[in-house]
Order: C-alpha cells, then sequence, then structure tokens
C-alpha cells in the first residue's frame, strides 16, 4: 500500500540535533483534522542503533532515508486530501493528493 512510484513525500530538512537523548514529537493532519501522532521516545530503536543495523545489510550514502514505519494509526486518503506533517509542532510538509 504504501511502496510504489512517487509514494513518499519529503518535507523540509531538520538537522539532528546533538542531544541524543532528544524526542521530538510529529504528527500528520488530513483536511485540517488531527490523523496520527507519535514520539520518537517509542522507537523500538534509537536512530544510531538503526543506522548500524541496517548498515550491516546495505551500503548507506550521503542522503539515503530510512523510513521507520508509522504509528498504529491508519486511515485512507482520497484524491483532493490535504495532508499536513508536523516536526515538534513545526509544519514540515504540505501536499495535496492528486
Amino acid at each position: 500500500a504504501k511502496g510504489f512510484d512517487g509514494s513518499v513525500a519529503l518535507g523540509h530538512w531538520i538537522e539532528k540535533t546533538d542531544n541524543p537523548a532528544a524526542t521530538h514529537t510529529f504528527a500528520l493532519h488530513r483536511n485540517g483534522q488531527p490523523a496520527m501522532s507519535g514520539d520518537s521516545a517509542r522507537l523500538h530503536w534509537d536512530i544510531d542503533r538503526l543506522i548500524a543495523t541496517v548498515s550491516r545489510y546495505y551500503t548507506l550514502k550521503i542522503g539515503d532515508v530510512l523510513l521507520t514505519g508509522s504509528p498504529a494509526t491508519a486511515f485512507e486518503i482520497a484524491a483532493e486530501d490535504h495532508l499536513t506533517g508536523y516536526l515538534d509542532d513545526r509544519e514540515v510538509l504540505s501536499v495535496r493528493i492528486k
């Protein structure tokens, strides 16, 4: 359901903090209404462990993106839906579905 050409929309880049213990909240709104949210503290693996594990099997290069999945919330999107993504209450993505 998620793996097709053009299926990944990436928002504004935000530099990783120097504080490895920092956590971040994220949310996605559909047509102005909350659709899903989460917190990086709830990831099964921290980012450094994820990169170390993945790099054992794949060659990672600067600019590669690792997708970690999403919170358990699932919903359908339709043509003309407007999706807005947030990281720490900062809007980082805005896309209208065609």
